[in-house]
C-alpha cells in the first residue's frame, strides 16, 4: 500500500470479516499504546478525498494550536472541534 520508504514501515491493509469486528478493532486500538505495539496505528478506511480533507483539517488544528502549551483544537469525526466541545465520558454521541 502506498510507496515504500526506508525511513518508514510499510502500511498494511487488514480486511475484517464483518462490521462488528471492524468496530471492535477501532474501539480497542487505543489499548495498543501501553503495550509493545505503541508504534501500531489503526484508522478507518478512507477515500482519497476523505484523507485530503482530514489532512487539511489537521493542518488547521495545528495552526490554531501553534504557540499554545496544550492542544485546544482537534479533528474529531471529520470536523475541527475545540476540546471544550467534546463530551468527557459520555455516550460519544455528539
Amino acid at each position: 500500500m502506498g510507496r515504500s520508504s526506508a525511513s518508514k514501515p510499510r502500511l498494511i491493509k487488514v480486511v475484517l470479516p464483518s462490521k462488528y469486528y471492524w468496530r471492535k478493532a477501532l474501539a480497542n486500538a487505543r489499548h495498543l499504546r501501553g503495550t509493545g505495539y505503541a508504534d501500531v496505528f489503526v484508522r478507518k478506511s478512507m477515500t482519497a478525498e476523505e484523507r485530503k480533507n482530514e489532512y487539511e483539517l489537521g493542518q488547521q488544528a495545528k495552526e490554531k494550536n501553534k504557540g499554545k502549551a496544550a492542544r485546544e483544537w482537534v479533528v474529531y469525526r471529520g470536523q475541527l472541534r475545540h476540546i471544550s466541545e467534546l463530551t468527557s465520558g459520555g455516550s460519544g454521541n455528539v
